[in-house]
């Protein structure tokens, strides 16, 4: 018999994801680790989010963003839809 591999997810993060303290988002992912992939980044959108209304946001941007190193974490959660969930939840 075949044992299946453990799933395991990685959370991206740069920005407010990384340097805001919030306890039921930060419980929920393992350590922050500097080696992730190299994404284009810009500040390309304006916040609609209640905590940061009109703030101007570092987001994915392929046309204008530059080549940036962001952070990783392993979330604790074992199924894609529960961490996509709880990802939604931090930019509300």
């Amino acid at each position: 018999m075949t044992k299946k591999a453990d799933l395991h997810i990685a959370i991206l993060g740069w920005g407010s994801l990384i340097w805001d303290k919030r306890p039921e988002f930060d419980d929920l992912h393992g350590e922050w680790k500097p080696e992730g992939p190299v994404l284009k980044l810009e500040f390309s959108r304006i916040s609609s989010s209640e905590t940061r209304k009109g703030a101007l946001t570092l987001v994915i941007d392929n046309h204008y963003g530059q080549d940036c190193t962001v952070k990783y974490a392993l979330s604790t959660r074992k199924h894609a839809a529960d961490a996509i969930a709880l990802l939604i939840s931090t930019q509300k």
